[in-house]
């Protein structure tokens, strides 16, 4: 194939296909790192970009959903806007004075 990052965005999908490549004895090739995992080597670093390209998406959709989210003026995961604003203007009066 030639990238490996195309071939699944699942973990288990991909474990699937490694396990097949091995019963039905085909080499599973990515021409894009030179990644054979017929090799041990090789069988290493298909699970470690899987796992990687998992992560990635995941993180795409976190993103997504807390700029979604903050369009709609909702806040994941920290104080609102207004709440920061109230508290920096509080500081900065008690530094002037």
């Amino acid at each position: 194939m030639a990238k490996l990052d195309r071939v699944s965005r699942s973990l288990k999908d991909l474990a699937g296909l490694l396990e097949r490549s091995e019963r039905e004895h085909w080499a599973f090739i990515a021409l894009d790192l030179g990644v054979d995992t017929t090799t041990p080597a090789g069988e290493l670093m298909a699970n470690i970009m899987g796992a990687v390209s998992r992560w990635e998406s995941r993180v795409i959709g976190q993103r997504t959903r807390e700029g979604l989210a903050r369009d709609r003026g909702v806040r994941l995961g920290s104080r609102s806007s207004s709440l920061l604003t109230s508290r920096r203007a509080s500081l900065l009066t008690a530094e002037t004075a």
